[in-house]
């Protein structure tokens, strides 16, 4: 009987332990690497940013490991980064820094160009503001400098150049009532039926327990409608099949103040017959290009479409190939 329950607790432990370490390792992130073979003519000397201050004389393969090093920085406070080189002749400094934690680079406010197609050591430096949506936590930094590498890539392998990789712990202040709300902003002014855009603010304050709830008016005033649940980053994601007119509710500590109101246009769906015709301006009911017909009908159609090209008015040269969308409307495909 003993030996059982014995073999039991053994067994348990086992197991909780097996747990502990398939959580540890589903927790870590496993970042690309990148690998320059020559550190001869240009690597990194220094790198100053938000409490790290790290000297180096230069090492081949990588990234570095400085992760070791933490630098301190508050979301919506912009820290300076401070990166010093020997340099050669056209060299690019980049940071890169996973915000989201989500093991990569690749993001679009990730990625930071210090410094382009210099030949001197410097120090550049460029101001970093951790965006509202960053997650509080270490996340890592890779700061870069790539000879002739005009395009940035956190996980290049070359020849000349070094890359560092650092941590950096994101913290939030406790936000502060009444609230800023900023100004209302959105990533397209003009927008389909059914296509998604990205609302957000500009000019508001930040803080941890401060939430953000959209809402949305048809005429700009009241009344308003939620439209997303309370939630701690001002961007939300969206759309409409009409203009509508949003704002955006913050709130900190119980009170609760608005921003003011952006409208997102979706345009009147079409229909009717035109013409293209390259040797008259684009209105009317006349194109002056295929590409101007096919963006004049893109958010859609309520009824039958005719384009009747003019006879003689060509040739029409395409620069590009025209890439035709799926036509809200459209009953079959446009040939």
């Amino acid at each position: 009987m003993r030996k059982n329950v014995f073999n039991f607790y053994k067994k348990a432990i086992f197991t909780l332990a097996l747990a502990m370490l398939i959580n540890l390792h589903l927790k870590a992130q496993t970042y690309c690497s990148s690998n320059f073979t020559s550190v001869s003519f240009e690597h990194i000397t220094n790198v100053t940013f938000a409490g790290i201050n790290n000297t180096s004389v230069g090492t081949v393969g990588g990234p570095v490991d400085y992760t070791s090093q933490v630098a301190t920085v508050n979301v919506g406070v912009p820290s300076t980064l401070s990166v010093t080189i020997l340099a050669d002749a056209s060299e690019y400094i980049y940071a890169f820094i996973d915000w989201n934690q989500d093991g990569d680079f690749s993001d679009s406010e990730e990625v930071y160009t210090v410094a382009t197609s210099v030949a001197t050591s410097g120090p550049f430096t460029l101001a970093i503001t951790p965006p509202n949506a960053a997650t509080p936590g270490t996340t890592r930094m890779r700061v870069m400098l790539d000879f002739a590498g005009s395009t940035p890539n956190p996980c290049k392998s070359g020849t000349y150049g070094e890359a560092e990789d650092y941590t950096v712990n994101v913290v939030t202040s406790p936000c502060v009532a009444p609230p800023t709300p900023g100004n209302a902003t959105s990533s397209k002014i003009n927008a389909c039926s059914g296509e998604n855009f990205n609302l957000s603010l500009t000019g508001n304050s930040l803080g941890s327990g401060q939430t953000y709830k959209w809402q949305y008016s048809l005429t700009g005033n009241a009344p308003w409608t939620d439209v997303s649940l309370a939630q701690v980053s001002p961007s939300f994601s969206t759309n409409q099949n009409i203009s509508t007119y949003y704002r955006c509710m913050v709130t900190c500590s119980g009170n609760s103040v608005y921003s003011d109101s952006i409208q997102v246009i979706t345009p009147a769906l079409v229909g009717g017959t035109f013409t293209i015709n390259g040797a008259l301006p684009t209105g009317g009911g006349n194109f002056a290009s295929f590409a101007e017909a096919i963006d004049y009908i893109k958010c859609g159609i309520n009824g039958p479409v005719v384009f009747n090209v003019a006879v003689g008015s060509g040739p029409y040269a395409l620069s590009a190939p025209l890439n035709i969308p799926v036509i809200y409307g459209a009953t079959s495909p446009i040939l």
